[in-house]
């Protein structure tokens, strides 16, 4: 059983590091925050400040997960990929998230048509944002991440087992 368990834990590794290895928002495809930049830029420009600031400030966090994701690719094709990806997809789930009901918002009274005659341009960050509730399930759930992120990035104790054949209540760990 622990070397299924291993293998699991390298499958899923590397299910994250293939995820990540495209530039989109919905793990690894579709548009991203720079695609968002360069739809407002080729428009114009947004008079609202409030908005660019928050389409910059997604801008900033998605450079930084690009350069994130580059470092990640590059250690695995180095060496096996670690609890690195973890981290990353931890980041980037909820940054699409955030992405695509920032999209969502900037659609105006479109957004809320849901597909009823939009503009083409912003057809893929509609669907985007009814699919990014799904990010943080696939390729393991947010709360799994966490506990990786805790145990092998920074060296926090393995969450407590109960030893087997013993109920909780007669095991070490029962409260007392």
């Amino acid at each position: 059983e622990r070397v299924g368990w291993g293998m699991a834990k390298r499958d899923r590794a590397n299910e994250r590091v293939s995820l990540a290895t495209g530039g989109g928002l919905q793990w690894g495809c579709g548009p991203s925050a720079r695609d968002l930049v360069e739809h407002f830029r080729a428009a114009g420009g947004l008079a609202d400040t409030v908005a660019r600031q928050q389409v910059g400030g997604a801008f900033i966090e998605g450079e930084i997960l690009r350069y994130h994701r580059m470092r990640m690719i590059s250690a695995a094709v180095n060496k096996k990929p670690g609890p690195d990806a973890s981290l990353r997809k931890a980041l980037a789930d909820p940054h699409g998230k955030k992405v695509f009901t920032l999209g969502r918002d900037l659609m105006g009274a479109q957004g809320m048509l849901g597909g009823v005659d939009v503009d083409d341009r912003w057809q893929p960050w509609m669907r985007g944002f009814l699919f990014s509730p799904a990010l943080t399930v696939g390729g393991g759930t947010s709360e799994g991440l966490r506990h990786i992120i805790a145990e092998r990035l920074l060296g926090l104790p393995h969450e407590h087992t109960v030893e087997p054949g013993l109920p909780w209540g007669q095991s070490r760990h029962a409260p007392t």
